[in-house]
């Protein structure tokens, strides 16, 4: 599973990028391990939800789950083709 987590939402990198800095991993592990209150997590969140009509009731999760990919990404979106000669612009 690849967690991706948007910083550039974040107050410190949010202002770095605005400066067209780009923070690094590295930057984020050190800014971590050097907080006065260095811990962080993850929340899993499972409980009873409706999508079109349908209900799901939540129970227990018996699961391992293994994270083992980081990806820091700024957070916007773009939008990308195949085919890029059959795009149009709007008028």
């Amino acid at each position: 599973m690849t967690v991706t987590i948007p910083f550039s939402e974040f107050g410190k990198y949010a202002a770095e990028m605005a400066d067209g800095d780009a923070p690094t991993f590295a930057e984020v592990v050190a800014d971590r391990n050097a907080a006065t209150y260095s811990n962080f997590g993850m929340g899993f969140v499972n409980t009873d939800f409706t999508l079109d009509g349908l209900e799901v009731k939540s129970t227990i999760c018996k699961q391992e789950i293994y994270i083992d990919n980081w990806r820091v990404v700024p957070c916007k979106s773009e939008i990308i083709s195949d085919f890029p000669d059959e795009e149009e612009t709007a008028e």
